[in-house]
């Protein structure tokens, strides 16, 4: 009795630190996909106006990730592309499901968010992706959010 006590003890700790966040990481795997990050500050003031337009340039027509933590629940995702728009005679970028995008209709709504860079992370999605494929523990530590 004592063996498989110890036995199961043993399995329920090598499992349980396989999910232990490092140091300071947001989530599981936050870490893996430091290659993957792409710095969007999805900041709607107008000072700060000029980095979130650069972002939306650089990545005009790249496929991107939104990563949001939760301290209630496991981190969701979501894919986006990057968009400037005109909004009041002046321009800002906005996020743009990449369904709608890839329709290339006039996307019937468009994600202006109240961005945290501690809770909101951008990733490449293809290299994203190819992660998730690669680390089951990644890809069953984050929620694909449908809508």
């Amino acid at each position: 009795m004592k063996f498989y006590a110890l036995t199961l003890t043993l399995i329920i700790g090598l499992f349980s630190s396989s999910f232990i966040l490092e140091k300071g990481d947001p989530f599981v795997g936050y870490s893996q996909l430091e290659e993957c990050r792409e710095e969007i500050p999805l900041y709607y003031a107008t000072k700060k106006k000029g980095p979130l337009l650069e972002a939306a340039e650089r990545l005009q027509d790249v496929k991107i990730v939104l990563v949001t933590t939760n301290k209630k629940s496991l981190p969701t995702y979501k894919y986006y592309y990057i968009v400037i728009v005109e909004v009041m005679d002046s321009q800002t970028a906005v996020l743009v499901d990449a369904d709608d995008y890839k329709s290339g209709e006039k996307p019937g709504s468009v994600l202006f968010m109240g961005y945290k860079e501690k809770k909101h992370f951008f990733y490449r999605a293809d290299c994203f992706d190819q992660n998730l494929k690669l680390d089951s523990e990644l890809a069953e530590g984050l929620i694909m959010r449908i809508n």
